[in-house]
């Protein structure tokens, strides 16, 4: 099978490609799925920020701004909020899991840096001028231009704090990646035949 893995910066549409490149290739979109599979071993909900991973609002971005020691110096806190390692340990686990197993297309959760090693993998990054994002972000969830650049922000500054923290890396560099799209040059459409090309060329086919 394969596993492919997406990063997508703030309206640059990995949301919308994930699961068609997933239905396209004949995958699982894991997405919510991750979080689902934590959630059930931390004994939280699928639905709370911690299980979400790199969401903006999520775990890692309030331990950017909170030194990890306040919740050890309080055992109330670590009771609700997990601890980072064991959260991204799950993480990773899961991720591994995925990509031994029958594989999928995952999104986010710096799985092209998890999953470095991993032969029957392709790495996709998704990126683009900010201001073609942010008109994006407008037309897909139709938002004000002034809500769409706060959002813009907040989300690429807490994913690639994110990454940083967790792993030492620039989530940005292409160096990490097979395959790196700037979305704001093409059409989705396009964009979607480069990354199934390319999943072609790491071995990763649609089932016949």
């Amino acid at each position: 099978m394969g596993t492919v893995t997406i990063s997508a910066s703030y309206g640059a549409g990995g949301s919308v490609l994930a699961p068609r490149v997933a239905t396209r290739l004949g995958l699982p979109f894991l997405d919510r799925a991750i979080s689902v599979a934590i959630a059930a071993e931390l004994g939280i909900s699928p639905d709370a920020p911690e299980a979400k991973g790199e969401s903006p609002g999520g775990w890692w971005a309030r331990l950017a701004n909170v030194s990890a020691m306040s919740f050890y110096a309080d055992p109330s806190l670590a009771a609700i909020h997990p601890p980072e390692q064991l959260v991204r340990e799950r993480s990773e686990q899961r991720l591994r899991e995925i990509a031994e197993g029958s594989g999928g297309v995952i999104l986010g959760r710096a799985a092209a840096i998890v999953l470095a090693d991993v032969e029957n993998a392709l790495h996709v990054r998704l990126d683009g001028p900010v201001e073609a994002r942010i008109a994006s972000a407008m037309r897909q969830h139709g938002i004000s231009a002034e809500e769409a650049k706060q959002n813009r922000k907040i989300n690429d500054e807490a994913r690639t704090r994110y990454v940083k923290q967790a792993y030492r890396v620039d989530p940005n560099a292409a160096e990490h990646y097979h395959l790196v799209i700037n979305t704001g040059a093409m059409s989705w459409d396009a964009v979607e035949e480069l990354i199934m090309v390319a999943a072609a060329a790491r071995g990763i086919v649609p089932p016949t």
